[in-house]
């Protein structure tokens, strides 16, 4: 199941065009975590996806956790750029309580 698509404005407030980054932390509940796989979900192991077209796409995949992924090369001075994010929740999971993870997002 895929949980649907949140997202968020991205301003470029710097005097230069922007290169922007993202990273995702592993999710977690106590001692437990769910596994990324960038093609597939499956028991305790989640896909992630972003876009910056629209909540349906097209996505690209996050590869692995805590590696920076590229979300786009070029946000000019003072522009917007919507960012989409989606999970794919595990087909099942060994604990039955909430995880979180953390999307981080830089700019160079």
């Amino acid at each position: 199941t895929w949980i649907p698509a949140d997202s968020t404005t991205l301003t470029n407030d710097g005097s230069v065009g922007e290169t922007l980054l993202g990273s995702i932390s592993t999710f977690t509940q106590g001692g437990n975590t769910w596994a990324l796989s960038p093609t597939a979900n499956g028991v305790d192991q989640i896909r992630a996806q972003y876009s910056t077209a629209s909540a349906a796409g097209p996505c690209t995949d996050s590869a692995a956790y805590a590696t920076s992924f590229v979300i786009t090369n070029a946000v000019a001075v003072a522009a917007n750029l919507k960012l989409y994010f989606r999970i794919q929740s595990p087909t099942t999971s060994t604990s039955t309580s909430q995880f979180s993870s953390t999307l981080t997002v830089t700019a160079q």
